[in-house]
């Protein structure tokens, strides 16, 4: 009898045991799916409009997008039995978001622009850049090239892959008074983000601010560009071929552009910074 006693004391320890570890794996879904983002490719539905990246600290209600959708469908195991199946196209409710271990990247649909984060180093010593300590330091914006009179959106945003090692999202945007342009972002990952023009895209703007701008030289000495030796110009047209290196503000971060050769030009903006210093 005693013994069937602790046996029953056994179980019921043992059923405790096993409910406290369900209630373990319920709580800890939340954070492996923060985990996620440090150590693989993710892209995320903030559900809700974005109307400020830098302001999203709260991402409790983000969802992952999955990258098999079909756990969507009403009877997902015969979705994914069925050969005819092809998948459905994943609807943003909010902004969209591609995370990994070096880069966060907001498509900010209100603005109609793709903000770039760096986790190299989400806050350095000193740093008055704005940053947000989950998605990391702010590099720098980009929009397609257009009047500054015009405002944009993205109107939507479409994914042409979602695995472990890729992502790539179609962006589509539009100004008052221009006709929609569409760009293809792809992400590994790394910290490289390459960037795919539709036909009718002529150019796409990159908003930050560059202490100095260098044009490699494979064969002569580098050219180095100071905005501070341009003081009355506010406008430089680089002799680049396909690379440019912009050192950027704070002493910690480069921006690395590459593209194939052909017509394309490179310019850039020079104004005056909160100090008072040049800036590009």
């Amino acid at each position: 009898m005693k013994s069937n006693q602790g046996s029953g004391k056994r179980e019921s320890l043992l059923q405790r045991t096993l409910c406290l570890a369900v209630l373990t794996i319920t709580a800890g879904l939340a954070t492996i799916q923060r985990i996620e983002a440090a150590a693989n490719l993710v892209v995320w539905d903030t559900v809700q409009r974005l109307a400020d990246p830098n302001d999203a600290e709260n991402r409790a209600g983000w969802k992952s997008v999955p990258s098999e959708l079909f756990v969507f469908e009403a009877d997902p195991p015969k979705a994914a039995s069925d050969p005819g199946y092809y998948g459905r196209e994943y609807s943003f409710k909010g902004d969209a978001v591609v995370e990994n271990r070096s880069l966060a990247a907001v498509f900010w649909s209100a603005k109609g622009r793709v903000v770039l984060y760096s986790k190299a180093e989400a806050a350095p010593t000193g740093s008055t850049s704005h940053g947000n300590p989950g998605l990391g330091r702010k590099i720098l914006e980009l929009a397609p090239l257009e009047s500054k009179s015009q405002t944009g959106q993205i109107s939507r945003c479409e994914i042409l892959r979602n695995a472990g090692d890729e992502v790539a999202v179609e962006v589509f945007f539009s100004a008052r008074g221009a006709k929609d342009v569409s760009a293809v972002f792809s992400f590994g990952k790394n910290e490289i983000v390459e960037i795919k023009p539709a036909a009718k895209m002529k150019g796409i703007r990159l908003q930050g601010s560059i202490d100095y701008g260098v044009v490699p030289g494979f064969i002569g000495d580098d050219l180095i560009f100071g905005p501070g030796e341009y003081s009355s110009a506010d406008t430089l047209s680089l002799p680049v071929e396909n690379v440019f290196v912009g050192l950027l503000k704070g002493e910690s971060n480069a921006l690395v552009l590459t593209w194939p050769k052909g017509k394309q030009q490179l310019k850039l903006n020079l104004a005056n910074g909160p100090e008072g210093r040049r800036i590009i």
